[in-house]
């Protein structure tokens, strides 16, 4: 079987390929990422740390206060009764 090529005399010989799209399934991003969560899980944490040492240190505060004024230093004694 001998097949003769036809080719134009003028123009361009060209061939179209359409293109379709092609969807694909849709991926689901979080609002926040991964080490966003955990920074601000950790700045919680420190927050709630100086809470307690703020309520903590009012209390020694307190206490370091009326054991100065109860007690007096002498130099010349080692056991100072803090």
């Amino acid at each position: 079987m001998n097949l003769e090529t036809i080719l134009p005399k003028n123009g361009m010989l060209f061939d179209e390929i359409e293109l379709d799209p092609i969807f694909c399934k849709p991926k689901i991003m979080p609002l926040k990422s991964m080490t966003l969560v955990k920074l601000e899980k950790l700045q919680r944490q420190m927050e709630e740390k100086l809470e307690k040492t703020k309520d903590k240190g009012s209390e020694v505060g307190d206490l370091l206060n009326d054991a100065s004024r109860e007690t007096k230093v002498d130099v010349w004694k080692a056991d100072v009764g803090l």
